[in-house]
């Protein structure tokens, strides 16, 4: 059984995945925990200001993709 008495400590982002497709889209796969739903428009600003740093820094500059945003419940009495 998985031992959850620390998590406060826990943080939100738990995976975030950047990829270039055929079409030079810049697109993104972002794993948070559920228990952050209160924060959903902070968590998009801060995965917006990643991408658009990231975009900046490529040698060509990437036409605007799509973002898969997936929260995952990691307690049970939590949501």
């Amino acid at each position: 059984m998985p031992d959850h008495s620390n998590d406060e400590d826990a943080k939100c982002l738990r995976e975030l995945h950047l990829y270039l497709d055929d079409n030079d889209q810049l697109s993104g796969t972002v794993f948070f925990r559920a228990q952050t739903a209160s924060l959903f428009p902070k968590n998009i600003h801060f995965i917006g200001s990643i991408m658009s740093e990231v975009a900046g820094r490529l040698p060509r500059q990437p036409v605007p993709g799509t973002l898969f945003y997936l929260a995952t419940v990691l307690v049970s009495d939590r949501g």
